[in-house]
């Protein structure tokens, strides 16, 4: 079973970073630029894991956690130092360590899913 993933982020060179980093054949991923459609998305058919930015046009990546009212994982990322949020992530991720806790985030969920799934 592969893993669903989204990934929310005002920039799309980093969307498609993070695509070309992440996606393989045990993950797929599909990332957002709009939060709106991320939301439409998530309503429509929740992915198994949801990493969003922090800062996002017109909103946060906190209140789009909270319109999106699901209970899969949600990991917020940021470049933001000193973030309080009320949202209740699965984790917070700074940007500057993004990469290594991404994959290692993405490790522990893929072998939870296969687990789930056997």
């Amino acid at each position: 079973m592969r893993l669903r993933i989204f990934y929310i982020d005002d920039e799309a060179v980093l969307c498609e970073n993070f695509k070309d980093l992440h996606a393989s054949d045990e993950v797929e991923v599909e990332a957002f630029t709009n939060p709106e459609a991320a939301i439409e998305a998530v309503r429509a058919n929740p992915p198994d894991l949801m990493f969003i930015d922090y800062r996002l046009p017109g909103t946060t990546g906190e209140q789009v956690a909270t319109v999106m009212n699901v209970s899969k994982p949600i990991i917020l990322i940021t470049g933001e130092l000193d973030i309080k949020t009320t949202y209740p992530f699965h984790m917070i991720i700074h940007k500057s360590a993004e990469t290594n806790q991404v994959i290692e985030t993405i490790d522990y969920f893929k072998k939870f899913n296969q687990q789930k799934a056997a």
